[in-house]
């Protein structure tokens, strides 16, 4: 899940076919969140730990 922006509809350009700076802040907003870096709302997370070390 994520957030992202709408470019177009139909081929239709919606504004200028970026992000804009709502979304973006909501963007990273989210971001910081799902990764546990927004302590407002560390208690809508739930941790899970391995139980041997993972090689990534």
């Amino acid at each position: 899940a994520g957030i992202g922006h709408v470019a177009s509809v139909d081929r239709r350009t919606v504004g200028n076919g970026t992000m804009g700076p709502v979304t973006h802040r909501l963007s990273e907003l989210y971001n910081r969140i799902v990764t546990g870096r927004e302590p407002r709302y560390e208690s809508w997370l739930t941790r899970a730990y391995a139980s041997t070390r993972v090689s990534v």
